[in-house]
């Protein structure tokens, strides 16, 4: 997470137009690009939808006759982003479609649905790239004392680049499907786009204002607070480290790195200096502690890089047996990997024992190899899994000999593929039918990559732009099952505290009462649960008028002695029968038995509650209301009752840090059998203040109070999550790991 920049001291209009400049022609060159190249994903997208394709032809003539007018509408608004925010009074982000789609005849439906495209458009480009737009957030508050730009008027936010896709297609007259596909179609090419569009912005705001104070990096991982814990200095993390200060030299280049990853850089290393060191002490000391083979130790060749690619192209194709041998076993990944790569050299013909790597080559081939070892002992994977994702270790070690872009840029494509991949097969156990069809497609996806991986590195854009496709409607039920299960818990929560409400307000008004038998037994039977659902209801006070109007109607009855009337008193459990479901047989049978006892009762004669048919009384004395799901998320805890009974202390400063943690924050919880899953604080109660944690599928992991997850670091079953950004953890997990070597000690593979 960025650190907050300087405060600006006057505003900077030659930044605004810098900014401007650096952020429009992109844009427009990408919604270009969307509009020259709409045919054939259009048709796709009709023919797997089971469209009529007569209106997109349609539509795609009148788009080619009247293309300057579409681009132009989509430049006007972003022009009239821009001039608002520069004349002072920048234009709201949120969607705004001017009251249109007001009816809900035909036409008026397509534009709702042309609305609703927007929306997602909006949404993807904000979920994809949250990470860079917090980073610019922080900047965009500053970078104008008078104005204050936030992330709500920000010209070119996600929402107002949809919303000039929205005018762009309402340009011209198009038939309602066209326009909703035509949207919907933008998203593929947008989300590719627009990240590296904000990097770029992002360096121009670091040049001119300084680095913040802790670097350009990730924010390092923390421990979860407790008592007596050190308050230390975060260090630095890999990116900040390593580097920092060994970037492209100017903002605009990095923007032309990411469109063009074969550009020239200003020298041919992909790694600093001083992570080519770390890596070779870490080599040397490995040798050291486990000896040097001796048939690799005499006089050999050194392979050059292009053949080292070679090498690496057949192992990226290699069988299926070779990858598990080299990843299924649990550690010692790099030795393996190394071992595979020369044995995959003598199909070339080269003699593994008579050649070497470069110092400089192996560097990157131990830090991709090392690399993959810790994402799997991160990540929640199967063997299987580590197996399927094990196959993209040969490309990505051809694309880090090749593009030092891989590391400076989070929106590098081949990391970008990386990280959803390893993000879609996360905790997938393949439980229900689409986390299966998820992982098939996450397999399917790597496979292409294997056959179709060259030197061009567009194929892992357009395998990401493919799997994003299906990744993001499995997000969205996953999202959807997300909010489902927040309202069972809250409703279960409700009902739960109207439970105890009823039970309060029952006990405080039966205690040094006398009641007769059979309404005491009727009350503590039904009215806690018939008062509890009218509490949940917003009816309480209702159900109070009724205990009370039959406690009076009671005390009248009782002073009248055996000559007193009943009625008025039975009248007062109508509700009460009518609420537990009885038919009008079973409550008129109900009244008449009640009316008998009563009387018997005041002649002295007190008899049990004949039994009515239909009713039946708990044992219990104050029942708890029936459960309204199968399965209640109010009292899923992830501690078993043996824990929760055994009075373990739990740290005041770690409730503390839990009763403020943010939503969206991700916690691995640690089952007994040492499994861990990691999961997603998605729902905080306001009646309980209960957590709810769920899966990347939208599943329910646990509720708990922050006292509970609490107990739970205390047992070490519960620790911080590491980033989305599977790389970028990765990567740090790596540094983490060769630190001993700075200081001396030994490092095992």
């Amino acid at each position: 997470m960025q650190q907050a920049p300087p405060t600006l001291a006057v505003a900077n209009p030659r930044l605004l137009g810098l900014m401007r400049e650096t952020v429009l022609p992109p844009l427009l060159d990408a919604f270009t690009d969307v509009v020259d190249g709409l045919r054939e994903p259009l048709l796709e997208q009709g023919a797997r939808l089971g469209i009529d394709p007569a209106p997109l032809i349609d539509g795609l003539y009148v788009m080619r006759q009247q293309r300057e007018a579409v681009l132009g509408a989509f430049r006007t608004h972003l022009f009239r982003a821009w001039q608002a925010l520069e004349s002072g009074a920048p234009l709201t982000s949120r969607l705004s479609f001017d009251g249109r789609a007001t009816n809900l005849d035909l036409v008026e439906h397509d534009e709702l649905e042309v609305q609703l495209a927007v929306h997602h458009l909006a949404d993807a480009l904000t979920r994809e790239w949250q990470s860079q737009l917090l980073s610019l957030n922080s900047y965009l508050t500053w970078i104008d004392p008078g104005l204050r730009m936030d992330a709500d008027s920000n010209p070119f936010s996600p929402a107002q680049i949809a919303m000039g896709v929205y005018e762009g297609f309402s340009a011209v007259s198009l038939p309602g499907v066209m326009r909703v596909n035509a949207v919907e179609c933008c998203e593929r090419v947008l989300i590719e786009l627009v990240g590296p569009i904000y990097e770029t912005v992002y360096a121009i705001l670091a040049r001119e204002f300084g680095v913040p104070e802790k670097g350009s990096g990730q924010a390092r991982i923390a421990h979860i607070p407790s008592t007596g814990a050190e308050s230390a200095e975060p260090e630095p993390d890999w990116l900040t480290r390593f580097f920092g200060e060994w970037e492209v030299g100017e903002p605009g280049q990095a923007a032309a790195a990411a469109r063009s990853p074969t550009a020239a850089t200003p020298d041919d290393s992909t790694l600093p200096p001083a992570l080519h060191r770390l890596l070779e002490d870490s080599r040397a000391a490995r040798e050291e502690v486990q000896g040097r083979d001796p048939g690799m130790s005499g006089p050999r060749n050194t392979l050059s890089q292009r053949e080292l690619v070679s090498i690496l192209t057949l192992l990226q194709i290699a069988p299926d047996e070779s990858i598990a041998a080299m990843v299924r076993p649990p550690g010692a990944l790099l030795p393996r990997f190394k071992k595979q790569m020369f044995a995959t050299a003598a199909l070339l013909g080269v003699e593994a024992r008579a050649v070497k790597l470069s110092a400089a080559d192996e560097n990157i081939v131990d830090l991709i190899g090392m690399l993959f070892q810790v994402m799997f002992d991160e990540c929640d994977l199967s063997p299987a899994q580590r197996e399927v994702l094990g196959k993209l270790i040969a490309p990505m070690t051809k694309v880090a000999l090749q593009d030092r872009q891989l590391f400076l840029q989070a929106t590098h494509p081949a990391r970008r593929l990386l990280n959803v991949l390893a993000e879609a097969c996360e905790g997938n156990h393949g439980q229900s039918g689409e986390e299966r069809e998820l992982l098939e497609k996450v397999e399917a996806t790597v496979g292409r990559l294997a056959l179709e991986f060259d030197e061009s590195q567009s194929v892992f854009r357009a395998l990401r732009g493919d799997f994003n496709l299906y990744y993001g409607e499995y997000r969205r039920r996953a999202d959807i099952a997300e909010r489902e299960l927040a309202e069972r818990q809250r409703l279960d929560e409700a009902l739960e505290k109207a439970r105890n409400w009823a039970r309060a307000a029952l006990q405080s008004r039966l205690e040094a009462r006398v009641i007769p038998a059979p309404v005491r037994e009727l009350l503590q039977a039904r009215w806690a649960a018939h008062a509890a659902a009218l509490e949940a209801g917003g009816k309480g006070h209702a159900a109070l008028m009724q205990i009370d109007g039959l406690l009076q109607a009671l005390e009248s009855a009782q002073k009248e002695g055996p000559a007193a009337r009943w009625d008025s008193v039975v009248d007062w459990l109508q509700p009460v029968w009518l609420s537990s479901g009885k038919s009008r047989t079973e409550i008129a049978a109900a009244r008449t038995a009640m009316m008998e006892a009563l009387h018997q009762g005041a002649m002295g004669h007190p008899t049990a509650m004949p039994e009515v048919p239909g009713d039946v009384v708990p044992e219990t004395a104050l029942p708890s209301v029936p459960e309204t799901h199968a399965s209640p998320l109010v009292s899923v805890s992830p501690l078993s009752r043996e824990e929760l009974e055994a009075g373990i202390e739990y740290d005041n400063v770690t409730a503390e840090y839990f009763s403020n943690l943010p939503v969206g924050t991700w916690l691995d919880f640690v089952g007994r059998d040492n499994r861990v899953q990691a999961g997603k604080l998605s729902w905080i109660s306001p009646i309980s203040s209960r957590l709810l944690f769920v899966t990347r599928s939208g599943a329910r992991i646990a509720v708990a109070s922050a006292q509970e997850l609490a107990i739970m670091v205390k047992l070490d079953r519960l620790r911080l999550h590491r980033p989305d950004d599977a790389f970028h953890s990765a990567m740090q997990g790596v540094i983490d790991r060769l630190g001993p070597v700075a200081a001396g000690q030994s490092v095992a593979a």
